[in-house]
């Protein structure tokens, strides 16, 4: 079976996330100068191993023949790992063999302390602070380098976007170093050295797991059972990631034996969620948005956007839309900028314009000021572009924020109509179970919970659908 998390709801940014971006890019720079050093180094590697093979074996057919001087016990000379740790104290072989295998030993050495995990991997027992900062960076390959970076993506730039740049930086780090010293708690005279970015990105995880509880995280499945099947399904991050956290928990017994720091994953992971509930508990998270969406859309001394405001005022919506546009063009991550041509381009019927800053400013509307969607969804009119999936489900989030079921009814009712094969149907019947159920209508919530568990029985929403039907079923079947 394979299993993938492929996208959220929350992957949208307001301006390029310099940071993440800078992460990635310095990685994939120490995982190339590895491949450098192994092309480099490969040659002499391999005179280097098969001399020691040739030693080796020259050791083996010499054991047990006391003429040669090299007697030593059955037990050792049949198991190859021994013969080495027996060399290596000098309790067999000729004298000529063991300096032969210590100056071996040596050039190997030499040579694998050039690879950038070497150089740059965190050793418990050996190492100091600036290992626990440069080991992230170093990666074992790259499919290892490829996943971390992906997940980096998936909940880094979104924290980074809401908590801004720097504050971002300083989280990762700081995970990255708990992270290195969870692994040292476990493992305190490891010298297998720690290298990935995996514990960092487990802190930013943690803070996902806090900020964005309630955000739907799409996976990508694919399964192998008599016939195949593959699609995808989305569940919430307080269901997602917890239940991350529960398997790398699981399989802390075997980190050895896997060659996988779990501590680490563990020890970030953990060290996320507390400082997110930190800066939620005191209120800073709205702070930090507050001023990311300042640098990012803070227009009020723009002479361009003062300008077209006063021409939207002057009921000049064209020459108001045109300089909205030129705005975005010069300023493409300034979300201001798109809120304001997206308006105008309602005003004045652009199609082209509507259509291109619509997937941008709707759902986000949706998430940030949930009433100003709506009220831009009542004026949707037959002269507007048709309204996608993805929009459709924005302006059911705003409904459902604002506990307006009216909509929220128009909203399914074209779902039903329009998609009624998407796959987020199950969100949209969750959705509706749910606002139904706050506005104290059970027998209608019930109706559409029985409807999601029978249409969708494997689908997280419909388990929730469930749990919700035995909590309100049960009391109707007491005697």
């Amino acid at each position: 079976m394979i299993l993938l998390p492929i996208g959220h709801d929350d992957l949208s940014v307001r301006r390029l996330p310099w940071i993440t971006i800078v992460i990635a890019l310095l990685s994939v720079a120490v995982q190339v100068e590895g491949c450098v050093v192994d092309q480099r180094t490969s040659a002499q590697q391999e005179v280097a191993v098969e001399s020691l093979q040739q030693l080796l074996m020259s050791v083996l057919l010499g054991c047990g023949d006391p003429s040669a001087g090299q007697d030593c016990p059955a037990d050792i000379a049949e198991d190859p790992h021994k013969v080495i740790e027996s060399l290596g104290e000098g309790t067999i072989g000729t004298p000529a063999q063991q300096a032969r295998f210590r100056s071996l030993k040596d050039e190997l050495a030499r040579i694998s302390a050039q690879h950038p995990i070497a150089q740059l991997g965190y050793r418990p027992r050996s190492d100091g602070l600036l290992a626990m900062l440069t080991y992230m960076f170093a990666h074992g390959g790259w499919m290892h380098l490829i996943g971390n970076m992906f997940f980096l993506y998936l909940a880094g730039t979104t924290i980074e976007d809401h908590w801004g740049r720097w504050r971002f930086l300083l989280l990762y780090l700081a995970g990255g170093i708990v992270a290195a010293l969870a692994y040292r708690l476990m493992n305190p005279g490891s010298d297998v050295p720690l290298v990935g970015a995996s514990g960092a990105i487990a802190t930013a995880m943690g803070a996902f797991a806090v900020q964005f509880a309630r955000t739907p995280i799409k996976f990508f499945y694919a399964i192998w059972f008599f016939v195949f099947r593959a699609g995808t399904f989305s569940a919430p991050a307080w269901v997602v990631l917890p239940l991350w956290l529960a398997q790398q928990l699981v399989s802390l017994s075997a980190e050895a034996a896997d060659g996988i720091g779990y501590s680490a994953h563990v020890g970030g992971f953990l060290f996320g969620v507390a400082i997110a509930g930190g800066v939620r508990l005191l209120g800073w998270d709205k702070h930090f948005d507050e001023q990311v969406e300042r640098a990012a859309g803070g227009w009020s001394e723009d002479p361009r956007y003062l300008e077209a405001l006063a021409q939207r005022h002057a009921n000049d919506y064209a020459s108001a839309l045109k300089t909205a546009c030129i705005l975005v063009r010069q300023s493409p991550d300034q979300t201001k900028a798109k809120e304001l041509a997206f308006e105008l381009a309602c005003e004045v019927g652009d199609t082209g314009l509507i259509k291109k800053f619509a997937p941008t400013v709707l759902p986000r509307w949706a998430k940030d000021d949930p009433q100003r969607a709506l009220s831009t969804y009542a004026r949707w009119d037959s002269t507007f572009p048709p309204l996608d999936e993805r929009l459709l489900l924005a302006v059911l989030t705003a409904a459902a924020k604002t506990r307006n079921i009216e909509v929220a009814q128009e909203i399914a009712g074209r779902f039903f109509r329009e998609f009624s094969k998407s796959r987020s149907m199950p969100r949209v019947l969750w959705t509706m179970t749910e606002l139904h159920a706050d506005g104290g209508h059970l027998e209608t919530a019930t109706k559409f919970a029985r409807w999601l568990v029978a249409e969708h029985p494997h689908d997280p929403f419909a388990r929730q659908a469930q749990a919700w039907l035995n909590a309100h079923e049960a009391p109707s079947k007491a005697p």
